[in-house]
């Protein structure tokens, strides 16, 4: 029997350990232009540079969407490094706003962003800064994994809040002095940000990066700096040589995928859904068959459950989120499938003794 056991662990085991990270991507483009820093946006580079509104929920591994609708804009220049976020809010006048003291621990209570940046790309340090809308703003900077100066003062970095019907703004300045680094051309720094809103009387957090947190800088997401927008087959050039596989890009209309380091392919949403539902397919025939031979009522209960909810989940628009949801169900319904494989052998281990 323990052969079998041993047999079944390792069959199972790759199955099992080839999740993909869930990376995310933005290209800041070089834009030599004047800009107030007023809160306002006014300036055409805010407005010609790419907005990026794709943000996962706060402190979970798994990619869920984000119920704050966020979006932030970044470029750059010889003077630094320009950021802004457009923080929508349906209850905009109901923005917590309290704290009023710099570095102030308990700033994450209030409505606010954090914005990290990474600029050795290593995802161990970091450079935090912290605002809400009132322009109560903390710093710190995270050395290594054993390290943080909570002490240390971005001095120079200029940012301003404002607020419309629907919306609070941050905009913001960091000169490249004070971010110890200029980026070169095809450089990748980490960077992620992170919104907390109490607008509703509950806790609601999003991360740009799935995962990224002030205590997962791994996980935080890439900035590519070019002075040229880069097209999907650069973009997975770059980071099929920078970042070790497998990893996966949500971009529009499906996924870039890379399982070994160098090589990389974009899949289109459709193909990857329907390869998993085949795949799902297949296993519910053999579910059933092995089910009514073992007669266990929590596995079949069990496999009713998932039945119908895969059932429920091939309706609908194909989206990255429902794929996933179907990479998780193909998951449940392999495990399942080698629980009742484990109860048949068991049963003709029994039997032969």
């Amino acid at each position: 029997m323990k052969k079998y056991i041993f047999f079944l662990f390792f069959f199972i085991c790759p199955f099992l350990f080839s999740q993909s990270k869930i990376l995310s991507f933005y290209n800041p483009v070089y834009i030599d232009e004047k800009i107030e820093i007023d809160g306002y946006l006014n300036e055409n580079a805010w407005k010609i540079s790419k907005r990026d509104g794709n943000f996962y929920k706060y402190w979970q591994p798994k990619p869920i969407k984000g119920e704050l609708n966020t979006e932030f804009i970044i470029f750059y220049n010889e003077k630094g490094l320009y950021f802004a976020s457009i923080n929508y809010d349906e209850n905009i006048e109901n923005i917590k706003a309290t704290r009023k003291m710099r570095d102030d621990p308990e700033l994450w209570t209030d409505d606010c962003n954090e914005i990290y940046f990474d600029p050795e790309g290593k995802g161990v340090g970091y450079l935090r800064y912290v605002v809400n809308f009132l322009g109560t703003q903390g710093d710190e900077r995270r050395i290594d994994t054993a390290n943080t100066d909570a002490s240390w003062n971005h001095e120079n970095w200029i940012y301003k809040t404002s607020k419309g019907k629907n919306c609070w703004i941050v905009e913001s300045f960091f000169p490249w002095n004070d971010v110890f680094k200029k980026p070169e051309e095809g450089d990748i720094w980490m960077f992620n940000l992170v919104r907390y809103s109490f607008s509703t009387g509950k806790f609601r957090g999003v991360s740009w990066s799935c995962g990224g947190s002030y205590n997962s800088p791994d996980k935080f997401g890439y900035l590519y700096f070019s002075k040229k927008e880069v097209d999907l087959n650069k973009i997975g050039e770059v980071l099929s040589k920078y970042i070790s596989p497998p990893w996966e890009l949500p971009c529009k209309g499906g996924i870039l995928i890379c399982k070994e380091k160098g090589k990389y392919k974009f899949l289109k949403n459709e193909e990857i859904f329907n390869e998993n539902r085949i795949e799902i397919e297949k296993l519910i025939k053999e579910i059933d068959i092995l089910q009514q031979k073992i007669k266990n009522d929590q596995l079949s209960n069990k496999f009713l459950k998932m039945r119908d909810e895969f059932t429920d989940k091939i309706k609908g628009e194909i989206t990255h989120e429902k794929i996933k949801d179907m990479n998780d169900l193909l998951l449940q319904f392999n495990n399942l499938y080698w629980d009742l494989k484990i109860e048949e052998i068991l049963i003709n281990v029994k039997e032969v003794r």
